[in-house]
């Protein structure tokens, strides 16, 4: 995780391992990877939702919202 990432470049550069210019590029790197993917992670989640609507699909008593969807998910909403 970054805050691994972070302790560990700190100790190098404490001990003059790592220079700043290294540490800051690794630390860019790793942050902008967790970026991409906690975006990935956050689309694939909202997909699986929209694909099976608010309500979800029919189960077996040809009922919704028992098998996915949204209210499913206990994700917010208001009826208006």
């Amino acid at each position: 995780s970054i805050s691994i990432l972070c302790c560990i470049l700190t100790l190098h550069l404490n001990l003059g391992m790592t220079s700043p210019v290294t540490a800051t590029l690794i630390s860019i790197g790793a942050l902008l990877y967790n970026a991409v993917m906690y975006k990935n992670i956050a689309n694939e989640y909202a997909n699986e939702l929209v694909l099976h609507g608010f309500e979800g699909d029919l189960d077996p008593r040809h009922h919704r919202n028992a098998v996915n969807g949204w209210r499913h998910e206990g994700l917010p909403w208001v009826q208006s």
